[in-house]
């Protein structure tokens, strides 16, 4: 009985691992298409790579090529001595260098679009039936 529990065993054992041979991997949907590659580290989209702010009441950082910088950190060998909405300030000893996120797309800032009021329409059957007794 145990050697025809072993066998049985074995068996399926042997089953699952030639079927996961012959499996196909799967693709992750949230990777991007194979033409497309990380960024470099030296990736400056915007003269600066500035990608992003963080502001809250707590703490401001910046992202920069991929790399989190807190306000007064390193980036390199230049300081994060400001951060504000849209652009941060680096700075060492050889003067300071602005960085702005999309700066080189155009990108402008515009007053948002007033919000659109809903009218409230009538059936035409509605109005011909109220003078109807």
């Amino acid at each position: 009985m145990a050697s025809r529990l072993i066998a049985l065993t074995l068996g399926v054992g042997l089953a699952i691992s030639a079927m996961s041979v012959n499996a196909q991997e799967l693709r992750d949907p949230t990777r991007p298409p194979a033409g497309m590659s990380a960024p470099s580290a030296d990736f400056r989209a915007d003269g600066g790579g500035l990608q992003a702010v963080m502001i809250s009441p707590t703490r401001r950082a910046a992202i920069i090529n991929g790399q989190t910088v807190v306000l007064g950190g390193n980036y390199g060998n230049e300081r994060l001595i400001e951060v504000s909405e849209g652009r941060a300030v680096l700075e060492n000893e050889h003067g300071r260098r602005e960085l702005r996120v999309f700066s080189n797309l155009g990108m402008q800032r515009r007053a948002a679009a007033p919000a659109k009021q809903h009218l409230r329409i009538k059936p035409a059957g509605v109005a011909a039936d109220k003078g109807k007794p």
